[in-house]
């Protein structure tokens, strides 16, 4: 699966920079899909088939990476295209240098990294961490979602182990059911940690890593994870849907604020508004 070459931006630019960042991201996904599919060979290699089975399930698996790869690609070229588009209305002076480099950093870095690079854009509140009564409960129902993940096919000593396509459904349903996509950024990590502490306290579940030290989740489940146009994608590619359960409810009513949802402005109004505010929320928006 080789990469695209990038033609790269002028190494003195913070636009170069981000597209740096992107491209290293780029590259590190590669590594974790590759390290993927040879793992998942191997392990195809191991089972009782005839040499025709063999042939076909390799081929669907090839085909499955290759697709997984090929939206990967489309939405890192699209971002590097986002970057270089932000450059270039900032040359053309329709925007603040310096708040188009900014843009193009948040474009590309974690929320703990961009935060400390621009502290005067850090929120005038931090949310708080989730309870631990509410955290138990979360992590209850967890772990009766992904034990109805399906069983791999075939004899082994004590509990049989759970397969990664299987697990990576029932993360979006607990997904679904916990109410994550209303939550705050922290408590979204938070909650991803403590489903990845559940994975690696039971070897039944030992296949959402992509490595032995079990300190990599899967591919799938990063993209997914992913505050990005491509992990929007891969959750609208996935059937990520919102049927918010009775513990979910409790635990986005102990995290969100009491507040009436401010009126969000249209990409048009933004534009007959004009200026660097509205071109800033406009990228907070993912409208540019």
């Amino acid at each position: 699966m080789p990469m695209k070459e990038i033609t790269p931006l002028p190494k003195a630019s913070g636009y170069s920079k981000a597209m740096q960042i992107q491209q290293n991201k780029f590259s590190d996904y590669k590594t974790l899909v590759d390290k993927q599919y040879q793992n998942d060979l191997g392990t195809l290699q191991q089972q009782y088939l005839s040499d025709e089975q063999y042939e076909g399930k390799r081929a669907a698996l090839t085909n499955q990476y290759k697709n997984m790869w090929a939206e990967y690609q489309a939405q890192h070229d699209q971002g590097i295209n986002e970057i270089k588009r932000i450059q270039s209305m900032a040359s053309r002076g329709e925007i603040d240098p310096s708040l188009g480099e900014q843009a193009a950093y948040k474009m590309v870095l974690p929320p703990e990294e961009f935060a400390a690079r621009y502290p005067s854009q850090r929120q005038p509140s931090q949310a708080r961490p989730i309870s631990a009564p509410s955290l138990k409960s979360a992590a209850n129902m967890m772990s009766g979602i992904v034990g109805e993940a399906e069983d791999k096919r075939g004899f082994e000593w004590g509990d049989p182990a759970k397969t990664r396509k299987s697990m990576v459904k029932q993360y979006i349903e607990w997904r679904s059911q916990a109410g994550y996509d209303y939550m705050d950024p922290l408590h979204q990590r938070q909650l991803d940690q403590r489903w990845d502490s559940l994975m690696k306290s039971d070897d039944r579940f030992e296949d959402w890593f992509s490595n032995k030290k079990k300190s990599v989740v899967n591919p799938e489940a990063s993209t997914l994870r992913m505050k990005t146009r491509m992990g929007r994608a891969m959750q609208k590619k996935m059937g990520v849907i919102r049927n918010v359960s009775p513990i979910g409810s409790s635990i986005i009513g102990e995290t969100r604020r009491e507040a009436a949802p401010a009126k969000v402005p249209t990409a048009e109004e933004l534009k007959q508004q004009g200026g660097q505010k509205a071109f800033m929320k406009g990228r907070e928006l993912g409208y540019w």
